[in-house]
């Protein structure tokens, strides 16, 4: 498995999945073929997920519904390789910077840094 970041290997095996969104409104089923499954996603990616409290403060994301995840952990990572499952049927951008919500068939996406401001404050002075 190889990302921008790093290079690692992995066990993995290959599978047919059928994937339908979590949360309240279930979207449409997606046929993905010859997914890689692996034991555990590298703990790089633990508290990347977008929650509630995440999104709170932005008006810009209000009325985006995440569903409650009952853990902390990856289970799936949808890739380019699967444009169904990316189509945008809604999004939600703020100014330049800040996150921005893309709703698909799946349900919503939250894009930016997780658990960080979208922007620093800065104090200038006049001299």
């Amino acid at each position: 498995m190889g990302t921008l970041a790093q290079e690692m290997i992995l066990e993995s095996a290959e599978v047919d999945l059928e994937v339908v969104g979590a949360g309240k409104k279930r979207g449409r089923t997606i046929l993905m073929p010859k997914v890689l499954i692996i034991q555990n996603f590298p703990t790089t990616l633990y508290n990347s997920v977008a929650n509630t409290s995440d999104i709170s403060r932005w008006t810009h994301l209000r009325g985006v519904e995440l569903p409650e995840l009952q853990s902390n952990s990856i289970e799936i990572l949808i890739g380019q390789d699967v444009p169904q499952a990316l189509v945008p049927l809604e999004v939600r951008a703020g100014m330049d910077g800040m996150k921005f919500a893309i709703k698909t068939r799946l349900g919503w996406t939250v894009n930016g840094p997780v658990g960080q401001q979208d922007t620093q404050e800065v104090a200038c002075q006049d001299t």
